[in-house]
């Protein structure tokens, strides 16, 4: 539908949020982003939250009632590939905040008590399990289960969604980092990219 100079998109799941500090999160489309300026009195834009660390161009504009107006698709990532509906809070026996998952559970990896956007990490992580989820309001919009191991021979590994991957080569000694799937001399070409420990980029497997 277009009014004006706009088009209207089809409907898609989104819901704003304003952080303690008065900065406004749109969560839309699976994608978040953060409010970068006013375009004009009635309609305001809105840029990846991946902006600064992977220089993600993507965009929103929307009016002041919150209706999106406009929006690019050219996000340099993937959207998150596993959407969590099925969680509940809960509360540990010492009374501290918890989301669970099935029978995994998270606690809080800092202080919550004015934050929007919020980080968790698996109660077993004192023993290796590094699995972490990222909230906004009562909404999980990241979720990396990342397992990391050694093979035999020495090489860094991780498993994650039941795959394996290796570590390309090339990637050693950086932040952003590739992993190839153990398979790929089967004919599995999927691929994970990393960027700090959490994962930005995947492609499928064939197996």
């Amino acid at each position: 539908m277009v009014v004006g100079r706009y088009r209207y998109n089809k409907w898609s799941y989104r819901k704003f949020y304003t952080k303690p500090n008065g900065c406004t999160i749109l969560l839309y489309g699976g994608f978040t982003y953060g409010r970068h300026l006013s375009l004009s009195k009635n309609v305001q834009r809105y840029t990846c939250s991946k902006k600064k660390a992977l220089n993600c161009k993507a965009y929103v504009h929307t009016t002041n009632e919150g209706i999106i107006l406009k929006q690019s698709y050219n996000h340099c990532h993937d959207l998150p590939n596993y959407v969590i509906r099925d969680f509940i809070f809960t509360k540990s026996t010492r009374g501290n905040p918890l989301i669970q998952i099935g029978n995994y559970r998270f606690g809080s990896a800092c202080d919550l008590t004015n934050s929007i956007v919020k980080r968790w990490i698996c109660i077993k992580r004192n023993i290796g399990c590094t699995a972490k989820i990222k909230t906004i309001g009562d909404d999980i919009v990241e979720y990396n289960n990342i397992v990391y191991e050694t093979s035999r021979t020495g090489r860094p590994v991780i498993r994650t969604y039941g795959y394996r991957y290796n570590m390309w080569s090339g990637s050693k000694g950086k932040l952003r980092v590739r992993w190839i799937c153990v398979k790929v001399h089967s004919g599995c070409r999927a691929t994970i990219i990393t960027f700090q420990d959490e994962i930005i980029k995947c492609t499928p497997h064939n197996h």
